[in-house]
């Protein structure tokens, strides 16, 4: 049996991004195929309870807000008015990354998966004969030279970008979860080996064991209100510049909105000014159980993020059978089967999207058929063993032969 060792920045269910999620449903998927899989954390907080299969590590408080206010300073020298957050990740998770590697290297598995955001293969060192891969979600150039996301530091980019091409030296094989991020990964980084495009793994029994929670009653709206989820919107990069235009024009007396997660001031103030009509359920950061059972009581979703790499908020809509109207950018077009599970639209056009999403709302039989066929679509686009499979066989079998 091969020993695998997965490496995240953190783990679901107790916390983590859609990176996280990624890699939490990839560690089961390839354990369903009889692996010996686990999973490391290098940006995590330590749980005293024993976790089977899972070790968590992190840095120090302290380490971490140095580094952040080291960070701040220097880039408001160098480049003032511009986000910069994508090398100072790197330094910010050094410690943990190392306590992390020292632990892989104690278990010596036969092959290390590694994910890109906080580039941890810094301080993994390959033994010799272990395979080490490389799945890139992450790849700061994606938010350079795209305005509506905002000002990001090139200077950020390259740092964080050179930092991940040391790693690639030691990788064998990388992959892709959608063929925007393979060609963003080919026109970033020095790679002269396999590069696959492989989409991430949806864990579709541990969604459906998940029971929905309407919180319809919650917002005092009927039980046969619309409910509408802006998965991730609260942040720029997520399209929150768009968020209050849609809820000004899709509001009404049956229509709810539900916007997880985490919401920029920015985007507090502008909610705090819209008329009463608007019912906005926003309950902060939940448990991925929690979120799931919120998401499976909605009707339809609405996805706004500007450049996703293969997002898991717009898989998971998919998953639980809501059709998707989004953006025709990033790496969308490889969950959004246009005519089938959703619609895209070109161009960020705005009233096009917002005619759709009418469309759906005005019109609940040709809903019911959209909601039908998107969950029938989910059952063999997201087919979690056949994509965990196309890991198997691109990481651990062709690469060992």
């Amino acid at each position: 049996m091969r020993r695998v060792a997965i490496v995240s920045d953190s783990y679901p269910p107790r916390a983590g991004g859609g990176i996280a999620t990624a890699h939490h449903n990839l560690a089961r998927g390839l354990a369903r195929l009889g692996y010996d899989v686990e999973v490391f954390t290098f940006f995590d907080e330590p749980f005293s309870e024993p976790e089977p299969g899972i070790h968590r590590f992190g840095s120090p408080a302290w380490w971490r807000k140095g580094w952040r206010l080291l960070n701040r300073w220097v880039f408001r020298l160098l480049a003032p008015g511009q986000a910069a957050y994508q090398f100072v990740d790197i330094l910010e998770s050094s410690i943990g990354a190392r306590r992390m590697a020292r632990a892989i290297r104690n278990h010596a598995p036969d092959v290390v998966l590694l994910s890109d955001q906080g580039a941890p293969g810094l301080w993994v060192n390959r033994r010799p004969g272990q395979i080490m891969g490389l799945i890139s979600h992450h790849n700061p150039a994606r938010f350079l030279n795209e305005p509506r996301m905002g000002r990001f530091s090139a200077l950020d980019a390259r740092l964080a970008i050179a930092a991940e091409n040391i790693v690639l030296r030691n990788v064998d094989r990388a992959s892709a979860p959608s063929r925007f991020m393979k060609t963003l990964f080919e026109q970033t980084y020095r790679f002269d080996r396999p590069l696959a495009v492989i989409p991430n793994v949806v864990d579709v029994e541990h969604l459906e064991s998940i029971p929905a929670r309407d919180v319809r009653g919650d917002m005092d709206l009927p039980p046969e209100a619309a409910l509408v989820c802006l998965p991730s919107a609260g942040i720029r990069i997520k399209g929150a510049d768009f968020v209050p235009e849609v809820l000004r024009k899709l509001a009404g007396p049956r229509v709810g909105f539900y916007l997880p997660g985490a919401v920029s001031a920015e985007l507090e103030h502008e909610l705090a000014a819209l008329p009463p009509e608007v019912r906005l359920y926003r309950p902060g950061k939940l448990s991925y159980p929690e979120h799931i059972a919120r998401l499976k009581a909605c009707s339809f979703a609405i996805g706004l993020a500007i450049k996703e790499n293969y997002s898991m908020a717009l898989v998971e809509c998919t998953a639980c059978g809501l059709p998707l109207a989004a953006w025709d950018s990033g790496g969308n077009a490889d969950i959004v089967q246009d005519g089938v599970n959703g619609r895209l639209v070109a161009g960020f056009d705005l009233e096009a999207l917002l005619s759709i999403a009418r469309a759906w709302l005005n019109d609940p039989a040709a809903l019911a058929e959209w909601r039908a066929r998107t969950a029938a679509y989910a059952r063999t686009a997201f087919d979690p063993d056949a994509v965990a499979a196309q890991y198997a066989d691109f990481f651990l079998e062709s690469a060992a032969g």
